[in-house]
């Protein structure tokens, strides 16, 4: 198991699993927490299960980040390692022509493939390259005798 329990009452848990993240408001771990009536056995059976939801990353922050919010925190972030001022206007060149207007309301929670794939400016597949010409025939070598 992992959490922890904390008895409350006669018959009553609180289990409490970390997300393994911090909040970026607080600075703080953030957890989620339920409450469980029963034995400590029912509260230990609910933190397992609890930590393996937590694991497939069910309990992810809500989802009120949209892709325009997600693509300007990835905007500050490149610009905090130094990249290139004209990488970065040009890169926000592309996301205000292209992404923003198409889907930056979205919820990043709600982001489907199909959704990425309508948005597309180009949607033909791209063409496979062509041939490689043949190399030119290799003249035989003499040997003087």
């Amino acid at each position: 198991m992992s959490g922890s329990l904390r008895k409350r009452g006669t018959d009553s848990w609180q289990v409490r699993v970390s997300l393994g993240e911090r909040d970026p408001a607080t600075g703080r771990y953030r957890y989620v927490v339920r409450q469980v009536r029963g034995t400590k056995r029912d509260a230990q059976r609910v933190a397992d299960a609890l930590a393996s939801e937590v694991a497939r990353g069910a309990h992810r922050q809500s989802g009120k980040r949209t892709v325009a919010e997600l693509l300007e925190e990835w905007m500050v972030h490149l610009e905090g390692q130094g990249r290139a001022a004209s990488t970065l206007v040009r890169y926000r060149s592309a996301i205000n022509a292209n992404i923003v207007p198409r889907l930056g309301n979205v919820d990043i929670t709600k982001l489907e493939p199909a959704q990425t794939r309508r948005a597309s400016p180009c949607r033909s597949p791209v063409p496979p390259c062509p041939p490689a010409p043949p190399a030119p025939p290799v003249a035989p070598t003499r040997t003087r005798p």
